[in-house]
């Protein structure tokens, strides 16, 4: 009964994945030495992996949309802001989204990467258990420090953005200030900017933590590539 279920969850999978759009070919728990229940959840897994990698695709494809919109947006307040049509701060709010955006279209991208190495690690993952004589460690360890240099990607735009908005919040924060002690708003409104500006803060310094993990991770792997196979 449960190999039924799996059969037809493959099925289903298949009929919907679309072959010419996978990231690659894909491996089957038939085409293997043996066929065991583990490379069989693999498989499914690898097919799932597939949809949710090509849902990125379409959520990146769409951000870069509304990126552009924001580029232009922001290319027509530079000419606005000079003949007074707008606000400095109007010109700077666009300017400060249109590049929030354009970081994140590449923290998006970074991590569909992340996503594509973690399904080839699947494939990797039904070949040895289709067969235990296959030594396939070496590429398995080489996907895993892809998967974590992606993820240094990914952190890395993450961390531009976090930056981006401290420095955009500290000068909100600034300038509520500055409206406070001229009587222009409440002490409410110049909780709320200071409190954005210090989650920011700490969102810069939670990003600069978690690269630093990642970078020891990186460097345990290597040391571990060096041990087995006497090379990075």
């Amino acid at each position: 009964m449960k190999t039924i279920l799996i059969f037809a969850a493959l099925t289903s999978l298949s009929a919907h994945a679309g072959y010419a759009e996978l990231p690659f070919d894909p491996a089957y728990a038939a085409d293997q030495k043996e066929i065991t229940f583990d490379s069989l959840g693999g498989e499914i897994g690898q097919f799932q992996q597939m949809n949710t990698w090509h849902n990125m695709l379409g959520n990146i494809k769409n951000k870069k949309v509304e990126t552009e919109q924001l580029r232009k947006a922001y290319e027509r307040g530079k000419t606005l802001v000079g003949t007074g049509a707008i606000t400095r701060e109007e010109f700077e709010r666009r300017e400060f989204a249109y590049k929030i955006s354009a970081g994140t279209v590449k923290e998006m991208e970074s991590r569909a990467q992340m996503l594509r190495i973690s399904v080839e690690s699947t494939k990797l993952g039904i070949i040895m258990k289709g067969d235990s004589t296959k030594d396939l460690r070496m590429d398995t360890a080489q996907k895993m420090k892809e998967s974590l240099e992606a993820q240094l990607e990914a952190l890395k735009y993450s961390s531009e953005n976090a930056a981006l908005v401290e420095a955009y919040t500290a000068k909100q924060e600034a300038n509520a200030r500055e409206l406070f002690n001229k009587k222009v708003i409440g002490e409410v409104e110049l909780d709320r900017r200071a409190a954005e500006h210090e989650n920011a803060a700490t969102e810069v310094e939670t990003l600069s933590h978690q690269v630093d993990v990642i970078k020891k991770a990186v460097a345990g792997l290597d040391r571990s590539l060096q041990r087995l196979f006497g090379q990075h």
